[in-house]
């Protein structure tokens, strides 16, 4: 944790990443249409054949006693008590099956979940119907603390049992602390 401690100390300083300039711009004629684009890709509730829960926490405990190399559960971070081991596939999906994946965070601090091989809708945050900024397709997910999150996703066709695909906290800091695990969609 102290790695990142530096990089949330900015001291107030200005930073210039981006200069838009638009003395130049001219107005436009065409409309935006009502609707941007429609979604091809059908993720309906009712063809929900698993539903799996994910718990994102964080313990200085486990941490400590792996860096004293005494027994623990994981490291500092982990999803469901473990922390990635990469001879371990935490689960199988099935091809063309759509599921739901509940998150959760016990953590003190927010967590952006990511997962690999798919693009997912928010069902709802903490039960309630998510903001309408947040009802396209995502691969992340920003799960605040206490937060509890439900994502709907259609695994597609392709799949191979021997090449596993990522879940994870998408800080650099928390994923190489153990905060990820794999799956195989078979």
């Amino acid at each position: 944790m102290m790695g990142m401690m530096p990089m949330m100390q900015t001291n107030n300083k200005e930073l210039t990443i981006m200069t838009i300039d638009a003395r130049q711009a001219q107005n436009s004629t065409k409309k935006v249409p009502a609707i941007l684009r429609t979604s091809t890709i059908g993720l309906n509730p009712k063809a929900v054949t698993t539903t799996r829960k994910f718990s994102l926490e964080m313990g200085m405990m486990g941490g400590m006693m792996k860096n004293m190399g005494g027994g623990s559960r994981g490291g500092m971070f982990r999803i469901n008590g473990k922390s990635m081991d990469i001879k371990r596939i935490d689960f199988q999906v099935k091809a063309n099956s759509t599921e739901i994946w509940e998150v959760s965070n016990s953590s003190m601090m927010a967590h952006p979940f990511h997962v690999h091989n798919v693009q997912f809708r928010l069902l709802d945050r903490n039960g309630k119907r998510p903001d309408p900024s947040e009802s396209g397709l995502k691969d992340v997910v920003l799960v605040p603390p206490g937060d509890i999150v439900r994502i709907i996703m259609k695994f597609p066709e392709y799949s191979d049992a021997k090449v596993p695909y990522m879940y994870h906290c998408h800080i650099l800091e928390h994923e190489d602390q153990g905060m990820m695990g794999q799956f195989v969609v078979v």
